[in-house]
């Protein structure tokens, strides 16, 4: 038999410790389902980070909190509780309980395209109910979805675009060259006069962006 992971083994040794009933033990409940109820999760920590509940349970921040009893990082936090406020906002019907069934969910990923398509201002209302269904109805791979939402982006704005496509492409190139100018610096095998070369260039490209 497969050894539970250490997270897993974490979370169900708290569960022991903690008021059974109690919103701290449906957290970890919660939690320890993660895989096909992150929505219930989300919702949890959505009352626990707005009622700082965390502090009366022993803990400083909610970051900590999540790191230390749920076992999930800050940015998955982040993720999940943006995720959750979209469909409270936009899609409150979609979080009754008999829409939440498992296969059914879609991944938080998935939602956040769907978050960052209407934050754009870029689509119109009917390619929002296209990437919608993509998301709620069918419930798609999150990396479908952002290919859809690429698609639809470029042909209502495509000056938007190229901009963004160059801009994208100008951010790697200069990751490029302070990662060279860094190493060049560490092994001090480059002058200081190409140092200084590359630091311009540098600074061009970033004009440009």
């Amino acid at each position: 038999m497969q050894a539970k992971p250490k997270s897993l083994q974490a979370i169900e040794s708290k569960l022991t410790e903690v008021e059974e009933g109690s919103l701290r033990h449906r957290v970890l409940l919660s939690a320890r389902s993660f895989k096909t109820s992150w929505i219930e999760l989300a919702r949890c920590l959505h009352v626990v980070r707005s009622d700082k509940m965390y502090k009366s349970w022993g803990f400083l921040s909610f970051e900590g909190y999540c790191s230390k009893e749920v076992g999930i990082r800050r940015a998955t936090a982040s993720k999940l509780l943006l995720s959750y406020r979209y469909l409270e906002e936009e899609e409150p019907d979609f979080l009754r309980a008999e829409n939440l069934s498992p296969g059914k969910v879609p991944s938080p990923d998935a939602i956040g395209v769907l978050r960052r398509a209407r934050k754009s201002g870029v689509l119109s209302e009917a390619d929002l109910q296209v990437l919608r269904g993509d998301v709620l109805v069918e419930g798609k791979d999150h990396r479908d979805v952002y290919s859809r939402f690429k698609s639809l982006k470029e042909a209502a704005d495509p000056e938007a675009a190229g901009r963004e496509r160059r801009a994208r492409h100008l951010g790697r190139l200069i990751a490029s060259l302070r990662a060279v100018r860094k190493e060049g610096e560490i092994l001090r095998v480059v002058p200081a006069s190409i140092l200084k070369a590359i630091d311009g260039l540098i600074e061009r490209l970033s004009r440009e962006m």
